[in-house]
């Protein structure tokens, strides 16, 4: 497949268009078939609230995961490790939820949805739910849709994903050791399993990647190439490679299991204490893990919507920058055949004033396009900054709004 099709042409302001007019029709209709109180219910739902992250809107389809591994931190934002029972949320309830979302824009070129930050979309009990939102953002949204998962996945639940209309899904399998998983990952299904999931996702056509996160300094290094050399015999497209978060208690959880932590602590920027999340940095690691994936024949990717966005290509032949802008730092891997810089929807300074005017109601005085970066200039004491997430989305750059 010859990949020279863009779709930079209905970026931008017709994205932005496109999107505003079919959240505002999505809306209409649902609020016809939903009753009020299932409407109050969606508003006071945590995914009409909070903002994107890079990978994307997270999605909960769950409460909680069952696998109780060592290094986790959804206990630090408040969900329960151990167990897990699906999302209280139906189909179309938790699509008006995301609607209600303010930073939210439906479509191909709308937000990223992220499915498994915080919870297993695969586990026996939440695969119906997951199953119900996926089918929900192909009958309504069509958004790009990413899973993390370390289910073992049945066959029957791998045709279901394959099956899917309107939507392209790909998934992110996690496997971080081949040594230490019964230690790290106590109840999570072993290395071997996960593998034969995503051996099975890649024989139904579902783009599926390893999912190298959280790399532990100290644990994995001696493990890089035989992780990488496992998923390649699986079939998958690639690997995401991303750091660890530790907070006080996931520290003292691998110290438990006999993990040299000092390693990990003398590279923490502060002290840690209590519930606080800290990165801990891990650049040389993530360098070794990117050479010994292109050494291996994976593409190494440093953010999980750089997946999103090489399986949309692989899967349609057509180009579309990625929605976490990822090409606007570090983060991009510059041999990614996707080629995000290359691909940006047009720009003119009319186009980002008609924008603001729709947004805002307000045309700006004076506007400054850079490569990646829109300064506008707008006589204003305030504005509503979720503006600037609907506007980088449509028009894949980061704009800064100057008050005066």
């Amino acid at each position: 497949m010859a990949f020279r099709e863009s779709l930079s042409e209905i970026g931008g302001l017709i994205a932005l268009k496109r999107a505003l007019a079919l959240k505002k029709a999505l809306v209409k209709s649902l609020e016809k078939e939903l009753e009020s109180w299932r409407q109050r219910k969606a508003r006071g739902d945590g995914h009409a609230k909070r903002p994107p992250r890079p990978c994307g809107l997270t999605v909960h389809t769950c409460v909680g995961c069952p696998f109780s591994c060592l290094y986790c931190y959804i206990e630090e934002l408040g969900f329960p490790r151990g167990r897990a029972h699906p999302y209280a949320l139906s189909g179309s309830e938790w699509t008006y939820a995301i609607l209600m979302n303010p930073r939210f824009l439906p479509g191909v070129w709308g937000t990223y949805l992220a499915f498994g930050s915080v919870c297993e979309p695969l586990h026996g009990d939440c695969t119906g739910k997951t199953l119900e939102y996926l089918h929900e953002v192909g009958e309504k949204l069509g958004n790009l849709c990413q899973l993390s998962t370390k289910s073992s996945v049945s066959d029957e639940v791998v045709k279901n994903l394959a099956r899917l209309k309107g939507v392209q899904v790909n998934v992110l399998v996690t496997v971080i050791t081949l040594r230490h998983h019964r230690a790290l990952e106590p109840s999570a299904p072993s290395p071997e399993d996960r593998f034969d999931t995503l051996r099975k996702l890649r024989r139904e056509g579902v783009p599926a990647f390893l999912f190298l996160r959280p790399l532990i300094p100290g644990l994995v290094e001696d493990e890089l190439e035989d992780l990488m050399n496992e998923a390649k015999r699986a079939g998958a497209m690639g690997v995401v490679i991303g750091g660890l978060r530790v907070s006080e208690r996931i520290l003292r959880r691998l110290k438990t299991m006999g993990l040299n932590t000092h390693i990990i602590e003398e590279k923490l920027p502060k002290e840690v204490g209590g519930r606080r999340l800290i990165d801990v940095p891990s650049s040389n690691l993530k360098k070794k893990a990117i050479e010994i994936a292109e050494e291996v024949g994976l593409m190494p990717l440093r953010s999980a919507c750089c997946a999103t966005t090489f399986s949309y290509m692989l899967k349609t032949g057509k180009r579309l920058p990625c929605a976490g802008l990822c090409f606007t730092s570090q983060l991009c891997y510059e041999k990614c055949p996707v080629k995000c810089k290359e691909h940006l929807p047009p720009v003119d300074k009319e186009d980002v004033k008609e924008a603001l005017n729709l947004l805002l109601g307000k045309r700006p005085d004076k506007i400054e396009i850079e490569e990646f970066r829109i300064v506008a200039h707008l006589k204003a004491d305030k504005v509503n900054k979720t503006v600037e997430t609907l506007f980088n989305t449509a028009f894949r750059r980061r704009l800064y709004l100057k008050l005066h």
